[in-house]
C-alpha cells in the first residue's frame, strides 16, 4: 500500500476530523514543525537508534503522533530520516520536500498587491490586523506567507502560514495580534516596520527549493509606552496572533506567532 496513503488512512481510523482539514504535505509540516526538538533530543540521547519504530514510540504526543512518525520514517528509511532531522538548519518544509510528501516547484512566481495594517496609530495594549493581498502567477507548490514587524529598538517578532498547491489567482490573509507588554516584547512607543513575504519553500531558508516571490513594506506607531531608548534586549512575540484567509488555499498555519525573525 502506497505510505502516503496509508498515512491518511492511518489518521483516518485514529481521528477522522485531523484528516479532514489537512493533507498529507500539510500533515508532515506540522509534525516536523512541532516534534523536531523531541526528535533530535531523542536522537542525541539513545545512541543507535535500528528501526523507525525504536525512534518513534519515543515521541510524546500519543498515537497519531507515533503513527505519522512512523510511516514517514519508513518511507526513506530510519537513517535517511535522522540525516534530515539532524540537519544543522533543520526546516520542516524542505524535511518533508526530500521526503517527497510535499512538492516542489522552482518556477513559482507571485506578487503582492497590499500589505497594510489597522490601526495605523495604536496604543500600547491594542489590537492591531495585518492585511496581506498577493497575487499568485505560477503555482506555489509549498511555501509561505509570511511576516516580521521590526520595532524602534530593532527587535522584531513575525509568524507565517503554510501554503500548499496555491493555483494562479489572487489571496488574501489577515493577521491580528495585541500589543500587550511583556518581558520578550515591551511594545515602546515610536516607529514599527513591518515586511511581508510571498516564499516557495520557508521564508529566509538557506536550504533548496526556497525563493523569495515577492516582498513589501508598511510602518504603523505605537504610543502610550514607555520610550524606545529605555529599551533592550532580544525580542519574541508573546500577543495574541491570530489569521484568516480568503481564496484557494490550502494548508494550515506554520509558526505560532512564537518570536522568530524572518528576516
Amino acid at each position: 500500500m502506497n505510505k502516503l496513503f496509508s498515512l491518511i488512512l492511518a489518521l483516518f481510523l485514529v481521528n477522522s476530523a485531523v484528516v479532514s482539514s489537512l493533507d498529507s504535505c500539510s500533515i508532515c509540516v506540522d509534525f516536523v514543525g512541532n516534534s523536531l526538538n523531541d526528535l533530535l533530543n531523542i536522537i542525541l540521547n539513545s545512541g543507535v537508534i535500528g528501526t523507525c519504530g525504536d525512534l518513534c514510540s519515543a515521541v510524546p504526543g500519543g498515537q497519531i503522533v507515533d503513527t505519522v512518525c512512523d510511516l514517514l520514517c519508513d518511507y526513506v528509511g530510519v537513517d535517511e530520516f535522522i540525516k534530515l532531522i539532524s540537519d544543522v538548519d533543520p526546516d520542516p518544509i524542505y524535511i518533508c520536500e526530500k521526503i517527497s510528501v510535499c512538492k516542489t516547484n522552482d518556477n513559482a512566481a507571485a506578487s503582492l498587491d497590499l500589505v497594510q495594517i489597522n490601526p495605523q496609530n495604536g496604543t500600547v495594549g491594542g489590537t492591531f490586523t495585518l492585511s496581506i493581498a498577493y497575487t499568485v502567477t505560477n503555482t506555489i507548490a509549498t511555501g509561505q506567507l509570511a511576516f516580521n514587524i521590526i520595532d524602534p529598538t530593532g527587535n522584531a517578532f513575525g509568524d507565517a502560514v503554510l501554503l500548499v498547491q496555491q493555483s494562479p489567482e489572487q489571496y488574501t490573509q489577515q493577521f491580528q495580534f495585541q500589543a500587550t507588554p511583556s518581558e520578550q516584547e515591551s511594545f515602546p512607543n515610536g516607529l514599527y516596520t513591518v515586511q511581508a513575504l510571498v516564499c516557495e519553500g520557508s521564508c529566509g531558508s538557506p536550504h533548496p527549493y526556497t525563493y523569495t516571490l515577492a516582498n513589501g513594506t508598511t510602518t504603523f506607531t505605537i504610543s502610550g509606552g514607555s520610550d524606545a531608548s529605555s529599551m533592550s534586549g532580544a525580542s519574541s512575540f508573546s500577543g495574541s496572533s491570530q489569521s484568516s484567509a480568503t481564496g484557494a488555499a490550502t494548508g494550515g498555519s506554520s509558526g505560532s506567532g512564537s518570536g522568530f525573525a524572518l528576516f
